[in-house]
Formats: C-alpha cells, structure tokens, sequence
C-alpha cells in the first residue's frame, strides 16, 4: 500500500514501458557469446530522525527486468547484497520494506545497468524509523466495542508499506507502535460469509489514543465493465484524491470488483483504472457504482533492418506513452495513472531518456536470433520528447552486429512480451527488413504477418515465432473458377458467374455498364512458399489490347458485349506470369411479370423494355415509361388483417437481351419485412389512418441488373373500436354494480373508448331497452343536461325495474361496437305486512273483543296512510284507516271486534295506496284465521225480562194516561221516548276507531 509519502528517497531510475523479453528456444552456437558479470552493493541505513547509520543485516530483495518481470528474490543475513551470472543490461533492483525489532527500514528501487565497467552501484542506503510512539486504538461498532459485535481483524501500514496483518481484535483497546508518519488502519470483518474492509488514517506524530466507530464508515463499491458490459478481468486500481488533488490512498484489486468502507467517502475524487483500460475520474460518495472503462492500445513499432549479408541490424523502435500507462517495476506503480506516478516520484523526460537507454538489452538473446546466432549492443540512442499525458512518443535506436552467416533457407526467431503490462493494453507491430534476394517463405500459426520482402510485419503473438527466410525464385500462375474473384457493388458472393471453367477459355458473367473489380490474389502462387502471395505480387492488366492497369485488384466499367482480358503477373521474386480471361457484360434486367391478388384488388402488371403495362381489377390503366424503378400512380385499397397473395413468379430474363435462360431472384418488401420468394402471402395487420405505406418487388438478374417497382397502398381499418365506459353515482364515485333508486340517476361516461388501430371515435348513440332488447318508453328514464349522442350522459330512472343501457360507439373508419350495461332501480316505495294477529281467549256471542294486530314496514320509504281490513268469510266487516308507519319498523294495532255466533274465517289484511302491488305481489300481506263464536247462556232469559219489561211499561203507559191531562202526558212520553230509544245498529259488527301512535 502507498500513500503520500515517500518523496525522500528518488528511484534512480524507471521500469521500461516496452520491451523484448528472452527467446524460450535455444539457438546453435552464436558467434557472438553473451558476457556475463555480477550486480552487487553494500546495504546501509541512516536513521531519519538521529541520523544514526550502519549495516543492514537482514533485508529481501529482488532483481527484475524492466518490464516486471521477476527474475530473481533472495534473502540476504548480511549487508552484502550480490546478484550473479547476469547478462549484460539494465535491470530493477527492489529492496522490501520491512520491520525489525523497534524499527522500519523502508524499502526503495533503483535501476542498475550492468556492463564491462560493471553495475556502478557501491552502496544503497535505506531510511530507519523508530516505533516510537504507542496508538492506542479504541476499535467500535455502533457504539459497542467491536470485538463484541464480530471477528474483527487488524492490519496496519504506514506511507512505505506493511507494518503488521492479520491481528485479531480481541479486546476494546488494539495497542499499535508506530513511526512518525501517516498510518494507514485496516480493519477486516467477516460477516457472515462476506468480507468487509474499513480503512481509516492516523496522522502519528506522538503517542496517541484514538477511538474510531466502523458503523460511521461509507461502504464504496461496484463492479468495473467494458464496453460490452463484461467483467473486467485484469488489474483494478482505486484512487482515492483529497481535495488538494493529492493521492489519499490507492487500492489494488485482483479483477473487476472494489469493495471498501470509508469515513466520509464524499470527500475524495474517485480514479478508477484497469490494465488494458481507461481512467474514470468522478466524485465518490457511498452506494453501488457500475464503472465503464473502453479498452485502450498503445502502439509499439519496432523496425529491424538487416544488412545484405545480415552481419548487422538496426533496430528502431517507437512507444506510445499516454496517462494509460504506468511503471511497474517502480514505486507507486499501483496508482494506476502515470500522471500521479511520475508526480510521486518527481521525474522529468530527462529522468525516462535515462530509463530508456539502460532498458535496451545488451544483446539480442532478449528478442532475436538469426539462424540461432545473436547480435551484440553497439550503439543507442534514445529520444523522450517533453511529458504530455495526453499522449507523446518515445523513440529508441540501436545498432547491432555479429560475424556470423547464413545460408539460403534459415529462420528468424522472435519472442514477443506480453500484450498487456502494468497499464494500457500494448499493440506490438515488428518490421524485418530483409535483404533483395530474400523473402519470407513461411506462415506460423501463432502470429499475424503480413509482408513477404523486403518488409515482414509481425504482430499480435504470444511466445517464441520461427519466421523462415529463403532465397527468391519465379513464381507459378494457376487459371481456375476457385482462384478468380469479381466484385461489384450489390454482387452477391454465394452465386456462381463462371460460364466456361477450362484454362485456355475462362469466361465469366459480369454487370454492363458498371464498376466491375477484379482480385487475382489466389492466381499467382509463390513457388517458394507455396502459397498464393496478393501483396508481393505485381499484376498488369489489359483489357480489349487497351491501357495497362495495375494490382491484383482492378475496377472495369464493360459495355454489353464479349471482352478479352490479359493479365501478367510478377512476385515478389521479379518471375513473370500470364493468363487470358474471357468477360461476358450483360446489361439487361428481368422482364417482370407481376400479380396481386386480394378479396377486393386484382392487379396484373408486366414490364417490357421501359414500358409498363398493368390493370386494376381487370380494368387497363394508362401504360408507364419507366426504367431501373417504377413507381405505380394508383393507390391500392387492402383490408386490414387481409391475406394478400403477391406473384412475381412469371418473370423471364436473358443472358444479353435476347437470349433467354438467365437466373433471376425476388425481392418483396412490405416496409420492414421481406420476401425473397416469387410466390408469398402478406398481412396488413394495421391500417395506415391518413399515411401511406409502400410495397416494393425488386428483380434482379444473375449480375444484379435489377428493376424496382413501387406500389402505394392504403390498408383500410376493419377493427372496431373498444368501448370504455364509466359510471358514476349523483355524488361522482365511481361505481362498478349499477344500482340507482327511482329517480335518482347515474352519469355514464364513454369518452375513454378508444379505436385500438390509433383511429378516433367519430359518434356516440345512447338508447334504454329491456331484458328482452325492446326500446323502453321514455316516460320511464330522461337524460338530464344530455343528449343520446354525447360521449357522457346522465340518466334519471323514474320507476324502479331492470333497465339496460346500451351504447353506441363508431370509428372514423365506420366500425361499430356496443356495450350493453344493466342497471337495477330499486323502489322507494313502503313494503307492509302483517305479521301477527293475536287475542285474549275465544269469542261469545255480543262479546266485543279486542284483537291485536302487528303491522311491519319492510320497505324504503314510510307509509303515511294505509288500512286494515277485516273479512268475515269472505264479506268485509271492518275498515280502519291508520297513519305514519315509518320504514324499518313495526306496530301494534288494537281492533275492536264483535261477532254473530258460529265458526268464522277471519281474514285480516294491509292495504296502502303507496305500495306497489306488482312488485310486493307476494308479500305476506294478510292473516287468515278460523274462530269459532259460543252463543251467550243468558241470551233466552234476557228475551223474557225484556218482554216483561215491554208489557209493565205499556201497562204503566195507560195508567199514566188516564191520571193525568192528555197534552202534559203526551209532551212527557215523548221526551222520554226519545231519552230512551235504543241505538239502531245494522250488524253485528261494531267499528273501532285505531289511534295513531305518532
């Protein structure tokens, strides 16, 4: 882990951004022998606060090439650090940091060129820190101490590198011993399976206690993409940038995914790169990030020219450095951005000129053999122009040479680095140069080459390529249906345009009139390769005796008719070759032949020379003059969701114009979809509103003379519309069972009802039926502040029943649909019933009873009056009118009855003018009960006291008579004649008068 600091000590020099690694197969005997020597120094250190200095005992350190890679680690117990047996060159030296007793030895790298004057390194100093100061680090979580809540774990660093790892926390209090410097705290937490990594900074400059709450820490994490949303699989780098613009902290991922905890993440830039990838640079915060990073290439060109006799060879090469790229043999190479790489370590282009000169091997066992013999340093110089991170080019230069030879079929042996290091992905281009009388002469598999003499590019391999070199020789000319190739723009590649096959009469179909290309690059095969050579060859062309083209690829515009063409080849070689090939152009499209057929349509259309002939449903439209396309005037109507058959399969072509027997294909486009058989079956599946759409057939020929012929359609609308309708109560809820009182009303709403083919509804009829779909009279509904052609209605009901609602919904394009809607209204009407009639004991004869009866309303609405009726077997005897009974209640009514003696069947029975009598019909409306009257015993005995009383009163009557003067006696007995006169009554049935209880 690095951090800010780490300026004290500068690495005397860089890793290399490019460089060839060792061949992995062993040549002969070179005539070169590379030398050997010995990299070695004496370690020391100096303290950095006391200045004491002295020897380092105990220290690791490893060698490595330019490029990273590892060469060798070893241990050392004494200061003397030796490192044996190494070929002449620049190489990285690392010494580790590490901890001994009370102290840090921090580590540093140096560059170290070793040649015949030796490694120029004597002594290499490291810098001591004394653990002088106690932290005392109080580690929690949620306010409890952490060791509490999980397995926490504790590692710590400081600006230079690790100090301890994997301390478990334990108690509440962690005791750290730590130098003057920026410690950086790592705290691990494996939480159910995941792990959790929480970092924290300690600024030591004296003994210190500090409490730190893990719970407080912002979790920053994702997942780092390419372009194709794949996981990235290389390194990761995570930056974290303070305010100022300084490297906080940079954190190291094996692949794709970052996952840390923070304190106050919001407070740090984010830098996120991978190797082979771009930087994202944004503002961090807490939460999940999916980071795009576009794969980026670096190029590096490196150019090797041989001598004639190849005793010597330039090498130049030539780097692309950009803000992708990093050193990563050198410290802070885990930043990930060069820009903060080189600031940390504070080089210059003077510093990287320096690097690039020592990175240069020495000999060529790094990258080359040449007939297994080496090549041996001369010369080098090297270019770094001022530093741009945008991007800049470095360019090195170097001379070598051997005394070796070699004969006429040898092998060039390259080994190629890696393509991706430490940063941006590397695209490495090699160029030999070989000598004029020698080319390459072989194709290996495990690389890209391209070039044959005197330039031989080699790019994207892995591993050791044998790149075989010969002398020249003539080259071969082969005539076959396989070995030519013609293009022309629209050719299509799978048709077969050979006429004649044999070699002394080659002909082939071409397009007239048009640009005609033709490749000759499997024609000419490289005798000493054996292999068909398109860009060491040179071709000459001639066409009819005419002018001279060149290339194996050439373009020819041929009128109708039968032409020569000559070609002379020469290869890389110089060796001259010829072949005549026999053009036939053809000019002339199909003659099309088309017919459409539908329900409603029939057209037949047909296309001779430029005239086009057609008619619609058998009636003959006027002719068309057209050519290569035709655009058909008329506008064919199509049903929507209609099958229509279109044939194009009595078309006939030629080979020149008159000569029939040419190939011919079709192309139906219906917009989108298409069509290649002569015969197919389209459906329109929606209509076209105010829009047209188009059907195209194309015609083509073998060579693709083609004519296009265009028709206009209009595809008519066949669906109707959907009908959405929403019913609201008077108060404006919405309602979904359509229950209303008489006279009450709903509001229906049919203006969401929509035409699914993106038409408009033109009009809306609203009507009432019944169950049995009778128009219903209009004295029983009426539409208020509506009418039955508006999309929203309202509608009183003015008696209760089963309506029906119907409405009447129609597109633009005259489509109906109906949506019917039931509709119950209830009545608002009083519902009576008797039920219970009740006594105390049986009738006598002149008994006046008085009889009980339970009356119930069980309807919506009070009765104001009603009557209960007496029958006595059949005939009714008594009527009393009663008043206010309100709905949802029931009353006792008392009646006061009288009956003739003998069996009788009483009837008691509600009426009430307000109750509808269809709709209670069934209702328990009376009560039926049978009574039997017992004649009163005493009836007979007060027949005689009645009689006797007749006789002594008339006998009182005379006698009074004749006492008394006749007008006195007369005035009397009327006055008491009426005071006495009984009630006349007409039944036995005395009525009673029933009280309301209101």
């Amino acid at each position: 882990m690095i951090g800010n600091g780490g300026k004290r000590a500068k690495a005397t020099a860089i890793t290399a951004l490019v460089v060839l690694v060792a061949l992995l197969a062993p040549g002969t005997l070179s005539a070169v022998t590379p030398e050997t020597g010995s990299i070695g120094f004496i370690l020391k250190y100096v303290d950095v606060k006391t200045g004491d200095a002295g020897f380092v005992y105990d220290s690791t350190v490893t060698l490595m090439k330019h490029d990273g890679t590892l060469i060798e680690t070893q241990h050392f117990t004494s200061p003397s650090v030796s490192f044996d047996g190494l070929e002449y060159g620049g190489y990285i030296v690392k010494v580790d940091s590490f901890q001994a007793g009370n102290y840090l030895y921090r580590g540093m790298t140096l560059e170290v060129r070793l040649d015949a004057s030796g490694d120029g390194v004597t002594n290499v100093t490291l810098d001591r820190y004394t653990l002088e100061y106690t932290v005392n680090l109080t580690v929690n979580y949620s306010g409890q101490p952490a060791y509490l809540v999980g397995n926490f774990v504790l590692e710590a660093y400081t600006s230079f590198g690790l100090m301890f790892a994997s301390v478990p926390i334990t108690n509440e209090t962690v005791t750290i011993t730590a130098p003057e410097d920026s410690i950086m705290v790592k705290v691990l937490w494996n939480q159910g399976g995941t792990n959790k990594e929480y970092y924290a900074t300690l600024d030591i400059t004296s003994s210190v206690n500090v409490s730190i709450d893990l719970a407080n820490y912002d979790h920053f994490y994702g997942i780092v993409v390419d372009e194709n949303e794949n996981d990235i699989q290389t390194t990761t780098r995570v930056t974290l940038l303070t305010s100022a613009g300084d490297v906080w902290r940079t954190f190291v991922f094996p692949a794709g995914l970052f996952d840390i905890y923070v304190e106050n993440i919001s407070q740090y830039r984010a830098v996120i790169t991978a190797d082979g990838y771009d930087i994202v640079e944004f503002p961090a915060g807490a939460g999940y990030y999916m980071i795009t990073l576009p794969e980026v290439e670096h190029a590096v060109n490196v150019r090797m020219e041989f001598s004639d006799n190849f005793t010597a060879m330039t090498l130049t090469e030539t780097i692309e450095v950009d803000n992708t790229t990093i050193l990563p043999g050198l410290p802070y190479d885990d930043v990930g951005v060069l820009y903060y790489q080189i600031r940390e370590l504070g080089y210059t282009a003077a510093d990287l000129q320096k690097y690039y000169e020592n990175s240069v091997p020495y000999y060529t066992t790094e990258f080359l053999k040449v007939a297994g013999d080496i090549y041996a340093l001369d010369s080098v110089t090297v270019t770094v122009p001022a530093i741009d991170y945008n991007g800049f080019t470095v360019t090195i230069t170097a001379t070598y040479t051997t005394d070796a030879s070699v004969g006429d079929d040898f092998f060039l042996e390259l080994m190629g680095p890696a393509d991706t290091v430490a940063g941006a992905k590397i695209n490495y281009t090699y160029e030999f140069v070989l000598p004029d009388d020698y080319q390459r002469a072989n194709d290996p598999a495990n690389a890209e080459i391209d070039g044959w003499a005197p330039s031989v590019f080699v790019h994207d391999f892995s591993g050791s390529v044998q790149i075989e070199v010969k002398k020249k020789a003539a080259p071969e000319i082969l005539l076959s249906s396989s070995a030519l190739s013609l293009y022309w723009d629209g050719i299509n590649t799978t048709r077969n345009y050979v006429i004649n096959e044999t070699t002394d009469n080659f002909t082939v179909i071409v397009p007239a009139d048009r640009d005609v290309f033709i490749n000759a690059s499997n024609m000419v095969r490289d005798v000493v390769r054996d292999v068909f050579d398109p860009y060491n060859t040179t071709y000459v062309w001639k066409l009819d005796g005419g002018a001279e083209k060149s290339g194996y690829n050439v373009s020819y515009n041929l009128a109708a008719g039968v032409h020569t063409l000559n070609l002379t080849a020469t290869d890389a070689g110089g060796s001259v070759a010829y072949a005549n090939i026999t053009l036939y152009a053809d000019g002339t499209a199909p003659s099309a032949v088309i017919n459409i057929t539908a329900t409603t349509l029939t057209l037949n259309l047909s296309i001779e020379g430029n005239t086009v002939n057609y008619d619609i449903n058998g009636t003959a439209q006027t002719p068309i003059t057209a050519s290569g396309e035709v655009r058909v005037p008329d506008t064919l109507i199509i049903n929507e969701s209609e099958d229509v058959t279109y044939r194009a399969d009595e078309t006939k072509d030629t080979l020149d114009g008159t000569t029939p027997g040419g190939e011919y294909t079709v192309e139906w486009s219906f917009g989108s979809e298409k069509s290649t058989q002569p015969v197919t079956t389209y459906t329109f599946d929606r209509p076209t509103r105010g829009d047209v759409v188009y059907i195209t057939v194309t015609l083509s020929d073998l060579v693709d003379n083609s004519i296009t012929i265009n028709f206009t359609v209009t595809v008519r609308d066949a669906t109707p519309p959907t009908v959405n309708v929403k019913v609201t109560d008077e108060s404006g809820r919405e309602i979904t069972r359509y229950e209303v009182d008489e006279g009450g009303s709903l509001t229906f709403d049919a203006s969401d009802s929509e035409d699914p083919e993106d038409g408009k509804i033109s009009t809306y009829y609203w009507y009432v039926e019944d169950s049995d779909g009778n128009p219903l009279d209009t004295s029983l509904y009426t539409f208020l502040n509506s009418t039955p052609s508006d999309p929203m209605v309202t509608i009183q009901f003015e008696k209760y029943g089963l309506y029906y609602v119907v409405v009447n919904v129609t597109d633009d394009s005259g489509n109906t649909a109906t949506k019917k809607m039931s509709v119950r209204v209830s009545p608002l009407r009083p519902d009576l019933t008797i039920t219970n009639v009740e006594w105390d004991g049986n009738f006598t004869e002149w008994e006046t009873k008085e009889v009980k009866v339970n009356v119930s309303n069980n309807g919506r609405a009070p009765a104001t009056e009603f009557h209960i009726v007496l029958l006595v077997d059949g005939e009714e005897k008594g009527n009393w009118t009663f008043y206010n009974l309100p709905n949802g209640t029931e009353r006792q009514y008392v009646l006061n009855i009288t009956l003739d003696p003998g069996e009788h069947k009483l009837v008691f029975k509600v009426v009430c003018d307000e109750e509808p009598a269809d709709l209670y019909a069934t209702d328990n409306v009376y009560k039926t009960l049978t009574v039997k009257v017992q004649e009163n015993p005493m009836k007979w005995a007060a027949i005689v006291i009645v009689i006797i009383l007749a006789i002594a009163g008339v006998v009182y009557y005379f006698y009074k008579r004749s006492t008394k003067p006749r007008a006195q006696f007369s005035k009397k007995t009327k006055k008491k004649e009426k005071e006495e006169k009984p009630e006349k009554k007409r039944g036995l049935l005395r009525k009673g008068k029933g009280e309301s209880e209101e």
